[in-house]
């Protein structure tokens, strides 16, 4: 028999990988079968409803009921927003109603240590708790093309929870494992579509002040995008990727030439530098 898995929070990341799971779980084999997610209000409760209507024989929607939710699923997945933390796992009876599960976290920045710890106290005895897994997913969720990126103490878990595990993530894209020191790394590699619009917002502007189209640019760039892509997982690096393009007096070493002169990498690396630094701390801004 299925397990049922209970979604504490399901915004636009929650909702994406609460579409993934309902789609496969009814292939033949699917570890989980039935699913409820908690949202805040009730104007979510009806958008969720409206979008998973097809589902409505296995999947609940409802507002509030935290508690309730947990403790009647097997697994758990926690999709709120990382400020949310305290509010939801620190709430009354969470700690029991999770006790013995799978408890997946999809929180930027929170460490398995700080949800245990919320939920249990500093003083717990771990062999009395729950399995925490932390995750770090990016938009590509919604086309079921993310890169999830899992703290790699998940691998020592029991063997039908880490199947569990990775068949929940499977169902929105690819699975990656980095130690639990890099993790903070990990979360700023997921926003790098974010960080990476910066500079297409400034090229598809360029293309606008040169007579193109936004909306022709931008379908352009993003099929270029999605080729660089591909070339990189063949095994090309940036910097061949680079030279094979940049012929000599052409359009892209000027463009290039442009780029360093106005220390574009250095500025790049030095944001993602700042947003590493910044998750790395960011189990100390819940206390």
């Amino acid at each position: 028999m299925g397990k049922k898995l209970a979604m504490l929070g399901c915004g636009s990341m929650g909702s994406a990988i609460l579409a993934g799971l309902v789609e496969d779980s009814g292939a033949g084999g699917a570890p989980v079968t039935s699913f409820t997610a908690s949202v805040r209000s009730q104007a979510s409760v009806e958008k969720l409803q409206t979008r998973f209507a097809k589902h409505v024989a296995k999947v609940q929607i409802v507002q509030g009921e935290l508690i309730s939710c947990a403790k009647s699923a097997d697994v758990i997945i926690v999709a709120t927003k990382p400020y949310a933390l305290k509010e939801v796992l620190g709430a009354e009876g969470m700690g029991e109603a999770v006790r013995g599960k799978l408890v997946i976290s999809v929180l930027a920045g929170i460490s398995p240590e700080l949800i245990l710890d919320t939920l249990y106290g500093k003083d717990r005895s771990d062999d009395s708790t729950c399995h925490v897994v932390q995750a770090t997913l990016n938009l590509a969720a919604r086309i079921r093309q993310c890169t999830a990126v899992l703290n790699d103490a998940a691998l020592a878990l029991p063997e039908e929870e880490l199947a569990i595990t990775q068949w929940v993530f499977e169902q929105i894209g690819e699975v990656r494992y980095l130690p639990a020191s890099m993790m903070p790394v990990a979360a700023v590699l997921a926003a790098i579509p974010a960080i990476a619009s910066v500079a297409l917002d400034g090229m598809l502007d360029g293309a606008v002040a040169q007579g193109v189209v936004r909306s022709q640019a931008r379908e352009i760039a993003a099929l270029n995008l999605v080729g660089l892509g591909r070339l990189l997982l063949d095994g090309d690096n940036t910097e061949q990727l680079r030279e094979a393009t940049a012929s000599p007096r052409g359009v892209t070493i000027q463009a290039l030439l442009e780029l360093e002169r106005g220390k574009a990498r250095a500025t790049f690396a030095d944001a993602f530098i700042t947003a590493s630094e910044h998750a790395r701390t960011m189990a100390s801004i819940q206390d």
